[in-house]
């Protein structure tokens, strides 16, 4: 079935359906759906709030927090009764206590254990800096917990075609990654209707 695209926005009409679910601080506040869910991850500040955001069209469905490392929930968000995204706290930042980032490892991968719903992992990097050692880190989690993982890179508008081919060769390279690598820009909007049709893509498989 063809998907309805708002001539407005350019956006698939599912996704402008969407609310903030809740936050969660602990394992026992994680929502009990049979709903597919789709999970955003990466450094703080690399734009996952910002990217959900664009998805769904709304400026303020995600908060966009400018002190790096201050989300220390995960954020669900439900689309149109049908789907959830999920918004995992950044890592990697270098001010945040010892103490709060074993809590974020914690809640993580209590979070990730044994989600049967989830489908697909978005692991979010910035253009600009590359893959890093707290990337991989977060990638051979992903690995070890055996989930579908999309690698995408964030910020396409602040590199060179130079620079965004390198990160593709690296990227195969480095990772071992042959699928399709998703760039997307919150200034010019790229990307988000390709991570729309990925997402109901994932959502239909069982």
């Amino acid at each position: 079935m063809k998907e309805v695209i708002c001539k407005k926005t350019n956006k698939l009409k599912l996704f402008l359906d969407a609310k903030f679910l809740l936050g969660a601080s602990h394992e026992s506040q994680f929502p009990a759906t049979n709903l597919p869910e789709f999970v955003f991850v990466g450094k703080s500040n690399v734009g996952k709030s910002s990217l959900i955001n664009l998805l769904c069209n709304k400026h303020s469905l995600a908060r966009v927090s400018k002190t790096p490392g201050r989300t220390r929930e995960i954020n669900f968000f439900l689309i149109a009764n049908k789907l959830i995204l999920v918004d995992l706290p950044g890592y990697g930042y270098s001010k945040t206590a010892v103490v709060t980032c074993k809590n974020w490892e914690k809640l993580i991968l209590s979070y990730l254990e044994d989600r049967k719903n989830l489908r697909l992992i978005y692991v979010l990097i910035d253009a600009r800096r590359g893959i890093k050692d707290n990337d991989l880190a977060v990638i051979n989690l992903v690995h070890h917990f055996n989930y579908t993982m999309k690698i995408v890179f964030t910020k396409e508008d602040k590199i060179s075609d130079l620079e965004k081919n390198s990160l593709i060769t690296t990227s195969k390279n480095l990772l071992d990654y042959n699928d399709k690598i998703i760039f997307t820009s919150i200034r010019n909007k790229n990307g988000a209707q390709e991570i729309q049709y990925n997402i109901l893509k994932y959502s239909k498989r069982t």
